[in-house]
């Protein structure tokens, strides 16, 4: 580099839909083993994002399989949500809050 010739970083600038983040989201709890399906409320919102300090918090209200070890799915979810969103969006996750809301029983 010729002296006086400045090192320019290019920044990549762009804005993830909210709509993809939250389908990502959904893709990644329908391949964990025990989760059935995300819980929606009277406004269809059962995935609920906002900004944090230390970047997006999520909060899943789940219907879980009979027989599942919450415990172990919850630290699995956790886990792959934030791993997925970061490496696929580039977006940091804060915290992932997980409520069980129900439960679907085997016949």
């Amino acid at each position: 580099m010729k002296e006086g010739e400045e090192n320019l970083e290019k920044e990549v600038k762009y804005e993830v839909d909210r709509k993809v983040t939250l389908k990502l989201i959904k893709r990644v709890l329908s391949r964990i083993q025990g989760v059935y399906s995300v819980k929606k409320d009277l406004w269809r919102k059962g995935i609920r994002m906002r900004e944090l300090e230390g970047g997006l918090g999520v909060s899943l209200a789940l219907v879980v399989e009979e027989g599942v070890l919450i415990p172990q799915m919850a630290e699995e979810v956790q886990k792959k949500v934030s791993e997925e969103v970061e490496r696929s969006l580039g977006i940091s996750i804060a915290r992932v809050d997980i409520k069980i809301e129900g439960m679907k029983f085997l016949e």
